[in-house]
Order: C-alpha cells, then structure tokens, then sequence
C-alpha cells in the first residue's frame, strides 16, 4: 500500500567534497562533460535508516502532506489528505481527527487565522475548508454561488488590512477567481472583502 516515510543517513562523519579545481570541465548544468551531476570524493555515510513511516490507505501527491504543531502541545503532527478527506495523526500513528470525505485535495496553510491562540487548518479541492487545528471541527467554507466544484484553486495567506487578523485569498482557476476573506469578526460572520472575476 502507499505510505509515507522520512529516511535519516546515518554515519560517522560529514561528507568529503572534491578539492577546488580539481574538475576543470565541468561545462553545463549537470556540471561536468559527461552529465553525470556527481563530483569525485567519499562520503562517511553507512547505514540509511528509515525514521519514520505511516501506511495513507491511497495515494498521496506532495501538496496534500504537511507535518505541523496543530493542537499546539509542542510536538510535529502529520495532515495527509486521503480520499478527499483530511486526516491528522501524531508521528506514534495515533489518529487525532478526521473529517468526512469533501473532495478536498490540498493542504495550503496552517496557521492562527484569527488570532484567538488556536491554529486552523486551510484545505482546498472542490471547496475551501477551514478546520480547527485541535479537534478537526469545520469552522468555515467556500462554495462556488453556482454550485460548481473548485478546480485548480491556491491560497494566499496574507495581512491585507491593519487588524492582526489574517486574510485569505483564494485563487481559482475554474471558474475563474480571485476572492479575499477576512476573519477579523470570525469565522461565522467572515466577509468576503472582494471579488475579480473573469467573465469569460
């Protein structure tokens, strides 16, 4: 099954590196004539290991994997997004929340987005989706007003204005947008600050 897996190079020393001027031909990007990307010299590694592994039940691409404090107890936790749905583990394997399936696909930020001590998690995919970083509970979402699934949607994480809350600009793709939300009055009563559309 798929899995993710941190690797750690164990061994006695740094590695050596090839003496200056010792490779006089290296002419292009690979930095030698015969466009191998490798520099004479040994290295003290010995023994790769593996750190850390967790099994994802699917298959998982680079933007849907963040490792992140979210509950704030001072230890790196792990958010994969599997199956459209977020699931959020210690690096022990114990599960901390999920959320149901909502066609999400991508973990874009986690941060304290209005400033009350407590971090959020923002995912995107058909909808944008902010979750308490501590219980997983869904404080906030955006929906095309059509009804229509987000495709190829980013984030911004910014401070627009003077308030120390965090603003969210979300840019979609199809159909195609620009929205900014401000969390200043929190997530129940957000405002969506403004919108450019292409009316194409």
């Amino acid at each position: 099954g798929a899995a993710l897996c941190l690797s750690a190079m164990m061994g006695a020393g740094p590695v050596a590196h090839a003496q200056p001027g010792a490779s006089q031909d290296w002419l292009d990007v690979q930095r030698n004539a015969q466009h191998h990307g490798r520099a004479d010299g040994t290295g003290a590694i010995s023994t790769p290991s593996v750190l850390w592994e967790s099994r994802t039940g699917g298959q998982v691409n680079d933007r849907a994997v963040l490792m992140e404090d979210i509950n704030d107890d001072g230890e790196l936790d792990v958010l994969v997004v599997v199956g459209g749905a977020v699931v959020a583990r210690r690096f022990d394997e114990t599960l901390l929340w999920d959320t149901p399936s909502l066609g999400l696909t991508t973990l874009a930020s986690v941060e304290d987005f209005d400033r009350d001590g407590q971090r959020e998690v923002l995912a995107l995919g058909r909808v944008a989706v902010l979750f308490d970083g501590a219980t997983g509970r869904e404080l906030w979402r955006y929906e095309d007003p059509e009804g229509r699934p987000l495709a190829s949607t980013s984030a911004m994480v910014t401070q627009a204005d003077d308030d120390p809350e965090l603003e969210v600009v979300l840019i979609i793709v199809r159909p195609t947008r620009l929205v900014l939300h401000d969390f200043s009055q929190g997530f129940s009563a957000q405002t969506q600050r403004w919108t450019v559309e292409d009316p194409g």
